[in-house]
């Protein structure tokens, strides 16, 4: 019986389709996406030799996060719960009306996230008639 499918190991590759031919298209194409490669490489600034002195930074990173630590994800003292907040603030967030925002720093003695003074506020900035008195 030396049919198609009973026939010589050999015989597969004789009725496996032929192989592609490359023609000069091809070459191009992929001589354009090398360019492309280098060229985003070198807009990235991505350098070999730096890659591999980072080597022992990205297996550190790696030997931190495997295998996992499920207890930090669980437990309730990793995260930080503000206070006053409903169920329906954290699921739908909402705009900060004037009296909550950053507007009522002036004259709210309740301390907000926003209120502290940024490092380019007038009262930081050396020189700036705040700062100096």
């Amino acid at each position: 019986m030396n049919d198609k499918l009973h026939g010589d190991p050999d015989d597969i590759f004789n009725q496996a389709p032929p192989r592609p031919k490359h023609g000069g298209r091809f070459f191009v194409v992929l001589g354009v996406g090398f360019l492309l490669l280098v060229w985003s490489f070198q807009g990235a600034k991505l350098r070999p030799g730096e890659l591999f002195e980072g080597i022992p930074q990205i297996f550190s990173t790696l030997a931190r996060m495997l295998p996992p630590d499920f207890a930090k994800i669980t437990e309730a003292k990793n995260y930080f719960f503000p206070e006053n907040l409903s169920l329906t603030e954290l699921l739908l967030p909402l705009p900060l009306t004037e009296t909550e925002g950053p507007a009522a720093c002036g004259s709210s003695s309740k301390a907000h996230p926003t209120c502290e003074p940024s490092p380019c506020s007038p009262d930081r900035r050396s020189g700036s008639p705040a700062a100096s008195s």
